[in-house]
């Protein structure tokens, strides 16, 4: 395994060739004074035990990784480019997220004031928004929120579709 640090970011990897037992799990213990942004790259988990305080945080899965997390920050963005999923819970007062491809961003538990989310391809987001929302879909993925936001903005074009639950 490699860890380095590289511009303020600790990267975590196997070593070319490495060859991993699947009949085992391999758990890194990353302790942290402060942090703004996690993200994952193929496949694995990624688990807060607990919350993370922050003024603004990015997460992030490319490929077939789990992301889930416990937060209380001013901002968050969120994005899944795969089949990965993020699972949110905590608050926010400004929510981004964004899902390309088939992957889901399950934020119910995660109360946000205002939210921008988009959806491109066959995955979900749920979240919940008290004050604003702008939301648009293209392809068959669907946007579920629950709250009693304004609406800003939403756009459609697919057969996905943006809906109160």
């Amino acid at each position: 395994m490699i860890t380095e640090v590289d511009g303020g970011k600790l990267k975590i990897k196997w070593k070319k060739g490495t060859s991993i037992s699947t009949r085992k799990s391999v758990v890194i213990t990353v302790q942290f004074k402060d942090i703004n942004a996690v993200a994952l790259t193929g496949s694995g988990d990624i688990i807060s035990k607990d919350r993370i305080k922050a003024d603004h945080f990015d997460t992030a899965v490319s490929g077939s990784g789990d992301i889930e997390l416990d937060l209380d920050v001013n901002s968050l963005k969120a994005a899944v480019s795969g089949s990965g999923d993020i699972v949110l819970k905590g608050s926010t007062k400004t929510f981004e997220a964004a899902v390309a491809g088939s992957g889901d961003i399950s934020a119910y538990n995660l109360k946000s004031e205002k939210a921008e989310v988009k959806v491109s391809g066959s995955g979900d987001i749920e979240l919940t928004v008290s004050k604003e929302l702008k939301a648009r879909v293209s392809g068959s993925g669907d946007i579920e929120y629950r709250g009693n936001p304004k609406i800003q903005d939403v756009k459609v074009s697919g057969s996905g579709d943006v809906s109160s639950n």
